[in-house]
């Protein structure tokens, strides 16, 4: 269980980094060959979860609000998905 747990967590550090690296360094909308005519990085936002719903707009509440139940959402399904794992 204990590998399961540190795979996880490095692919959800590894993907934050990466994200973060996008976001200081690409402008929006610009790519950035990985592998030449197969892979790409491509800087695109999406304003929320799958399907571009966000919780601003499903609660009614602001924007930095939304994105917090998001990240709190997102963290409390991993948590739920682990122990279900255990």
């Amino acid at each position: 269980m204990r590998k399961y747990l540190l795979l996880a967590l490095a692919i959800v550090v590894a993907d934050q980094a990466v994200k973060t690296l996008v976001k200081q360094n690409m402008y929006l909308g610009q790519s950035i060959p990985v592998i030449d005519g197969l892979l790409y990085i491509h800087f695109t936002e999406n304003p929320g979860a799958a399907f571009g719903v966000t919780f601003s707009r499903l609660f009614g509440v602001g924007e930095q609000a939304g994105k917090l139940a998001l990240s709190l959402f997102s963290f409390v399904l991993l948590g739920f998905i682990l122990h279900f794992l255990r």
